[in-house]
């Protein structure tokens, strides 16, 4: 018998309040955002990816650090908010 696998997506979205800058240079800002996400149990789980929508979708990372394990996912963006 075959296994029978479906794919689920689910929106992880993120309210900020305000803007926190770090400025690494004169002139150039930097803006980032973390998210992870916890799943159980990770036995029911093949595979997880981030995709970027709405307001971040446009945007061009300048890091992107992304780590998986089992039973979740962390994933780290960077922008320069000077050229994005």
């Amino acid at each position: 018998m075959e296994a029978q696998f479906s794919t689920v997506d689910v929106t992880v979205t993120s309210a900020t309040v305000g803007r926190r800058w770090s400025r690494s240079a004169a002139g150039i800002a930097h803006q980032s955002y973390s998210i992870k996400v916890n799943y159980a149990p990770a036995s029911a789980v093949q595979s997880i990816t981030f995709s970027r929508a709405g307001i971040t979708s446009s945007l061009t990372p300048t890091l992107r650090e992304q780590s998986e394990q089992a039973g979740s996912i962390s994933l780290l963006d960077t922008i320069n908010e000077a050229t994005d």
